[in-house]
């Protein structure tokens, strides 16, 4: 059996394109079979802990495929590099979606439970978050008391914005746990 050659794989890459085109449903199904278990994997490793999601990103991400049907072009790369690049993007931007939605929902949190609470309430919320240490409480007040945006609290800690994110996630977590233990309670 002979190895394939990088042109053996455009002229692959070729036929599969010109049947997404030239037969859109039978197309997509066969790109779907060759390469949904490198989307998959691709999509769930950019996902960290939203790995449940993994379905349904990789899913957009044929779906993105069927819908650029008609511009794909390769400039020479391969159709695998192609799909993993879509995957990639799509994945993270659902990482990031998913961190803002859990960031909004803690926001939101705080906010009822400081406008419930008196002073004394708000100064203890204060005192756990310092007691997480640093970089965690920084992060979180940064977020929180002085609403700065991801990229802005990188830009000031010297840190990348999915750093942030995924320390600002842990952070919360911490957080959550720290004051369900000390009583107070509320839903995510």
């Amino acid at each position: 059996m002979r190895a394939h050659s990088k042109g053996d794989l455009i002229l692959n890459d070729d036929k599969l394109i010109s049947d997404l085109i030239a037969d859109p449903e039978h197309g997509i199904a066969k790109i779907i079979d060759k390469y949904y278990s490198l989307v998959y994997a691709v999509v769930k490793s950019k996902l960290y802990n939203y790995t449940v999601d993994a379905e349904e990103v990789a899913n957009d991400v044929f779906f993105e495929i069927y819908n650029k049907r008609e511009s794909i072009n390769l400039q020479g790369n391969t159709l695998k590099n192609f799909v993993c690049i879509i995957a990639s993007r799509r994945a993270v931007d659902h990482y990031r979606k998913l961190c803002k939605q859990q960031s909004d929902e803690l926001t939101e949190d705080i906010s009822e439970e400081t406008d419930v609470a008196d002073g004394i309430i708000a100064r203890q919320l204060l005192e756990e978050i310092k007691s997480l240490g640093k970089p965690d409480s920084e992060l979180i007040l940064r977020k929180y008391y002085l609403s700065q945006t991801n990229k802005e609290i990188a830009r000031d800690m010297n840190m990348l914005a999915n750093t942030v994110c995924k320390r600002l996630t842990r952070a919360e977590e911490k957080l959550q746990k720290i004051l369900e233990r000390k009583g107070f309670n509320y839903e995510t």
